[in-house]
């Protein structure tokens, strides 16, 4: 009998143990089960708040930039992952039908789509109570789209950057030359910004002009035209009065470089001091006489991080020269006194008769120095911008931004510079100046029968999407409104699409 009943306690203890494997089992899957759903569900979160924040963004991409901030997200969201096995960035650009009390409306849109799956280790798997695999994984994806904002309520600031070196005198088509298809151009685009309300207000559009050769030219009050540099030199170039060696021409300041008793008198130097100076002149001279014209721009006295530091600050008036004065630099190549009164930069204006030299007294002369005008037309727009507190500047926020930068050909003779420039960060600067505004800056270029697209400074400097090559003279004005119409599209509205769940994980 004690045998008997020892057998049947095996036997109930036998029967309780297999009871408890699926007892355990349904346990541990909805245990384990309910935090995956849970998982899931905050990665449809993550996923949603990911691409709403790459389409705010609205970089027109899907660069590194905007896989970064989708990880960010997830990571932030969806706690405790062993690891994102899948994450992707896409977008496209649509247009979808809009009802409306006025009829359907076909609205433009740029979509973006954000797909992740995530790893993570289970807390209860075993190969004898059913459960969860020892690495789980969950995937979710979501999709907004951006609905631009096009011109309407909001006031404009354009800078136009444009060549003006000798190739823009070479004729382009139809009888024109290219740079009178450029200021056609952009008198058609201002003749259409700049127009006065119908109470006979001025408008509140602004456009500046920023021409360039290998380097940018200001008239001041007087009438006067000064050749200026817009980068910072070394330390011993700057300690030179440019403004003050720029009329003397080469023969006398070496006879001073090597005897001071040549030095002629001044007022506030001695012999002495201008003997050291005019030696530091020849040796810029010299290291950059280029096929036997100064230039005085050579990369190895520019110093590239204090160009990019002091990006806003003012010029050193000591690097300008007066132009008509100048026998120094006395070339083709910069503003040489033959080429005198061509052309100069003009600051944001709303009245369309402060841009009519542009089309009636400037002309090309010169060699090519896009770095120079880059930095110009950021200072222009730059001035352009109020105190902060001031009653102007909450409107100033609102305004769309657009420096526009138009050129011909290769930088030249210093094809280097502007890609050193670029790749330290300058147009990160010139866009971090005017974060504060509601519309991000928007910078674009635009090849005039150039593949500037091709070229690897402007590509770093502004993507590849904000590139546009005119071949055609008849699409010159489209393309500039194309770029205004970008910058126009960088705010917009953001709204959460859609999201996937089950049939994702079945792809």
């Amino acid at each position: 009998m004690a045998t008997m009943m020892r057998k049947q306690r095996g036997s109930a203890g036998i029967y309780m143990a297999l009871f408890l494997i699926p007892l355990f089992g349904a346990i541990f899957l909805a245990l384990e089960g309910t935090r995956y759903i849970q998982k899931q569900n905050r990665l449809a979160d993550g996923a949603e708040a990911a691409a709403l924040a790459v389409t705010m963004a609205n970089h027109g991409n899907t660069s590194s930039y905007e896989k970064d901030l989708a990880e960010k997200y997830i990571q932030a969201y969806v706690r405790n992952i062993k690891g994102i096995s899948q994450l992707e960035v896409t977008s496209k650009e649509d247009q979808t039908t809009i009802p409306s009390s006025e009829g359907n409306i076909e609205k433009k849109y740029t979509q973006y789509k954000v797909t992740a799956k995530t790893n993570h280790n289970s807390w209860f798997s075993s190969f004898l109570i059913p459960s969860f695999s020892p690495i789980e994984t969950v995937a979710n994806q979501a999709v907004a789209r951006n609905y631009p904002e096009i011109l309407g309520d909001k006031f404009v600031d354009i800078v136009f950057v444009s060549d003006f070196s000798y190739s823009m005198n070479n004729n382009w088509g139809n009888g024109k030359t290219k740079i009178k298809v450029l200021t056609d151009a952009i008198k058609q685009i201002s003749d259409e910004i700049l127009v006065s309300t119908s109470d006979g207000n001025i408008s509140q559009n602004r456009i500046g002009f920023v021409p360039f050769g290998l380097r940018t030219q200001i008239k001041n009050s007087a009438g006067k035209y000064f050749c200026e540099s817009n980068v910072r030199y070394t330390d011993e170039y700057e300690k030179v009065n440019w403004q003050y060696w720029s009329i003397f021409t080469t023969d006398y300041i070496k006879k001073c470089s090597e005897d001071k008793n040549n030095c002629k008198k001044h007022n506030s130097l001695l012999k002495t001091q201008l003997q050291q100076q005019a030696k530091i002149v020849m040796n810029v001279y010299n290291n950059t006489n280029y096929r036997n014209w100064g230039t005085p721009d050579k990369p190895v006295f520019i110093d590239i991080k204090k160009t990019i530091e002091n990006i806003f600050t003012p010029n050193i008036r000591t690097t300008r020269f007066n132009t008509a004065k100048n026998k120094l630099w006395d070339s083709s190549g910069l503003c040489s006194k033959h080429n005198s009164k061509k052309f100069w930069s003009i600051k944001l204006t709303s009245d369309p008769k402060q841009l009519e030299p542009i089309y009636n007294s400037m002309s090309p002369g010169g060699w090519t120095g896009g770095f120079q005008g880059i930095i110009k037309g950021a200072k222009v727009l730059h001035a352009g911008k109020p105190a902060q507190g001031s009653d102007k500047y909450s409107e100033y926020k609102r305004r769309l931004k657009l420096l526009l930068i138009l050129t011909d050909g290769k930088e030249y003779p210093y094809n280097l510079l502007l890609p050193d420039l670029v790749e330290n960060k300058m147009c990160e600067k010139i866009k971090e100046e005017f974060k504060d505004s509601d519309v991000p800056l928007h910078i674009g270029v635009i090849g005039i029968k150039f593949a500037a697209s091709k070229e690897s400074g402007y590509i770093d400097c502004v993507g590849e999407d904000n590139i546009i090559d005119v071949n055609e003279v008849d699409d010159l004005v489209e393309t500039i409104k194309e770029q205004i119409k970008k910058s126009s599209q960088a705010e917009g509205v953001s709204k959460l699409h859609y999201r996937y769940t089950d049939e994702f994980i079945e792809n």
